[in-house]
């Protein structure tokens, strides 16, 4: 495989509109956001594969497999694809906003099935019409087609809207109702973020999983993984499907376009990596969308973790053959071994800190190569090097908010530390600040108000650890030694000693870790310990047994 570690990323003119500072795009890809959580991470990526697996004009799936069979990219462009996302505005306002037929017949109880039904479909039409802010638009019409066959259609609706409603993931969390998601048990039961207004939004669906997907479209096992999404997300046989099919009003025109998000890199190892662990996941036997969605949901944050940390290394000269940067330390006491703790602590900001300096650093370098930049040296008068200074950073980072101090004199360090400054304080896509909401909503970090936050790890994150790297029965020394190799996870004292050579950091402390996890995965269901006492981690889904 050919790496791309220190070339310059790809054009990324069909971005639009550009943001008004492109820096950390740059770097990792645009774009990543706070706010959106493993679980969406995963949701947008499927929301690209059904883009390709399904027909717009008649919302049936192909029964060919056609996931990642666009062209990828190739080293003088990106990949300019293009995305359907039906916007499914109907059946998320009868699941998450629709007035309940059970409400109407408490308040009329006089009324017959069929008036019930009339008033019913009166109402939600009424609501619908408000909150999307259209006027005129009989929606929900084609319920009475469909049900009206039935000698009890209110009880038929009133159960299929419950089942739907019951595969909602997030449930406390009150977002809008055009925020809300299921369980993907196939393209109908699929949502992508919207506004209020049913048009497409970015509060919650950055881009990040656009970027999983460019991801997987170029790791190695593209092929080998597009048949299991199929397969697990896009069945023609779901009855849940069917049932979300049934409640749907589908419309090809009811639907928005959008250019993918960019990435910059061809070809990266971490590509390769997270598509194994979802190869790995979907690949067990039995799998269906619930049980898949939470492990896929951690692995892709920790992926996403240990890309960033990766490519901050290879931003400031570090290679991935240096191991140097991407030290995870993993507290699996849950904070009962203080000094562990201290140390996941630590390298919790120390990854944040390399981020920051990465982004710095290639701030620093983009600025000097520029022909302004160059040009300072011969250029005596502070108001003229103040001025190619600032038009360095512009021809640079297209940065439009550099713009807005043009009157102001600097020195040309005081310039290109200003921009640095913006670049770190970003509100949006400041990769760095991606870290604790990535790692706490996927189970391996845990924030605590007398404490702190640090790098621990969660019983569902240590499942999901066990599910994508754990085929076949191997020991526990085995484990650790994968997940160190594989994501930078320290956990036990063997892997202690490569990640920590200069014997600064208590062994002893790495070892309790090692038997305290021993100890949470039996507990969990996932080691047993032999008649020679040897202890052995295996999934218990899979086909392999000690």
């Amino acid at each position: 495989m050919i790496t791309m570690h220190h070339s310059e990323p790809l054009p990324h003119d069909h971005i639009d509109p550009k943001p008004d500072m492109w820096v950390q795009e740059e770097i990792f890809g645009h774009r990543f956001v706070a706010d959106q959580l493993p679980f969406m991470l995963v949701l947008e990526a499927l929301s690209v594969c059904r883009s390709d697996q399904i027909d717009i004009q008649s919302g049936e799936i192909y029964p060919d497999t056609r996931i990642f069979i666009h062209e990828k990219a190739k080293p003088d462009y990106h990949e300019n694809l293009r995305i359907t996302v039906p916007k499914q505005g109907p059946l998320r306002y009868l699941l998450f906003a629709a007035k309940a037929i059970t409400e109407i017949r408490e308040d009329r109880p006089y009324l017959s099935e069929n008036e019930l039904f009339d008033h019913w479909i009166q109402e939600i039409n009424e609501g619908y019409r408000n909150a999307v802010k259209k006027t005129g638009v009989d929606t929900f019409s084609y319920l009475k087609k469909r049900f009206s066959s039935y000698c009890d259609c209110t009880s038929m609706l009133e159960q299929a809207i419950k089942i739907l409603k019951g595969l909602q993931i997030d449930a406390l969390n009150n977002r809008r109702w055009t925020s809300k998601f299921l369980v993907p048990n196939g393209p109908h039961l699929l949502f992508h973020d919207m506004d209020g207004r049913m048009s497409v939004d970015r509060r919650f669906f950055g881009r990040g999983g656009e970027m999983v997907y460019l991801m997987l479209n170029r790791s190695q096992h593209a092929k080998k993984l597009a048949p299991l999404i199929h397969r697990i997300f896009f069945p023609d046989d779901n009855q849940l499907n069917r049932i979300a099919k049934l409640l749907s009003c589908y419309d090809s025109n009811a639907h928005f376009q959008s250019n993918i998000g960019y990435l910059p890199l061809l070809n990266h190892p971490s590509y390769d990596r997270l598509a194994e662990d979802w190869i790995a996941i979907l690949d067990i036997p039995g799998t269906d969308p619930a049980q898949a969605l939470r492990p896929l949901s951690d692995m892709t944050a920790l992926n996403l973790v240990c890309y960033f940390i990766e490519r901050a290394g290879e931003i400031l000269g570090n290679g991935l053959s240096n191991e140097t940067f991407k030290v995870i330390p993993l507290d699996v006491s849950d904070g009962g071994n203080r000094k562990l703790r201290s140390i996941a602590k630590e390298y919790l900001k120390r990854i944040k800190n390399i981020i920051d300096q990465a982004v710095v650093q290639h701030i620093h370098h983009k600025i000097e190569k520029t022909s302004q930049w160059r040009n300072l040296p011969d250029t005596p008068k502070a108001e003229s090097r103040s001025n190619l200074a600032r038009e360095a950073i512009i021809e640079a980072f297209n940065s439009k908010k550099i713009t807005i101090d043009d009157s102001v004199i600097r020195s040309p360090e005081e310039w290109r530390d200003h921009f640095v400054n913006m670049a770190l304080k970003r509100t949006h896509n400041q990769t760095s600040r991606l870290i604790e909401p990535l790692g706490k909503h996927a189970g391996f970090i845990t924030g605590r108000r007398s404490i702190g936050t640090w790098l621990n790890a969660s019983d569902e994150f240590l499942e999901s650890m066990v599910l994508a790297n754990v085929s076949k029965p191997m020991t526990v020394w085995e484990f650790l030694d994968q997940i160190y190799r594989r994501y930078g996870l320290v956990i036990g004292p063997s892997e202690a000693r490569s990640a920590f050579p200069g014997g600064d950091i208590d062994i002893t402390l790495f070892e309790a870790n090692m038997q305290e996890l021993e100890r949470r995965l039996q507990g969990l269901g996932f080691v047993r310990r032999l008649s020679d006492d040897v202890a052995f981690v295996f999934n218990p889904y899979d086909k392999e047994d000690i």
